[in-house]
């Protein structure tokens, strides 16, 4: 039965249905078509648009919308572009990290090429450079608190009073870096219509929250010019 399950009767739900409800009538039947050509099934509940098939099938459906919804932000984005200069945010996030170990062999690839090669290397780490290591071995030196040990239910039973960093790989996934990016997108869209008086401000900043404790520790701690501040946000509360 579990196999049935997560073979032919797979579900994805995604969950951003509001700009999917922005996407045109034709790329709606686009979409309907993709879903009745692989035999998908597409119905709209209180947690989302979901995708019920096989599951080879439903991923291929939830990556076209994926792609059509990330291509509305990013063209969202370009019509707010003075602006965003003005607020200090960047012009182009459609392309993945230059840094990526990706990136570096084939260049500025789409996503759907970036996808192919992931799928047929598998998972992908990479060791980070010896400047970002540093980095990110002080920040969590910086932002370690040994009073918190045993605290809370991960924490049952833990008693060390010290941590060291052994190792630090970056997980190069195109997928979750669309997703992050499209989220981020989203964000800045909202800046933008916030600047402009078309919108609420995008978030309230954490230390001005009710119970808070405080500002973010790693945005207090990481290094305002370092390898890791390049692509962090605070004008929306971007941070680690």
């Amino acid at each position: 039965m579990k196999e049935l399950r997560t073979t032919f009767l797979w579900h994805e739900t995604v969950k951003d249905v509001e700009n999917f409800q922005k996407l045109s009538s034709d790329i709606h039947q686009r979409i309907r078509s993709k879903a009745k050509k692989k035999d998908v099934l597409l119905s709209m509940t209180d947690k989302g648009l979901r995708i019920c098939g096989q599951k080879d099938k439903v991923r291929e459906v939830q990556l076209l919308i994926r792609d059509k919804m990330y291509n509305l932000v990013v063209q969202q984005s370009k019509q707010g572009r003075g602006k965003r200069q003005e607020l200090g945010l960047p012009m182009n996030t459609d392309s993945l990290p230059a840094y990526w170990k990706m990136s570096q062999k084939y260049g500025n690839i789409t996503y759907e090429k970036a996808m192919e090669i992931w799928n047929k290397q598998g998972v992908c780490t990479t060791p980070v450079t010896p400047e970002e290591y540093a980095e990110i071995e002080k920040l969590v030196m910086a932002t370690w608190q040994c009073d918190k040990v045993g605290h809370g239910r991960d924490a049952r039973d833990l008693t060390h009073k010290a941590v060291k960093v052994l190792n630090i790989q970056r997980l190069e996934n195109p997928e979750l870096w669309r997703l992050y990016s499209q989220k981020r997108e989203m964000l800045f869209n909202g800046l933008v219509d916030h600047h402009n008086g078309a919108g609420p401000a995008v978030c309230t900043p954490v230390e001005n929250l009710s119970g808070s404790r405080g500002p973010v520790q790693t945005s207090e701690n990481i290094e305002k010019t370092g390898l890791l501040n390049q692509d962090v946000y605070p004008q929306f509360q971007h941070s680690y």
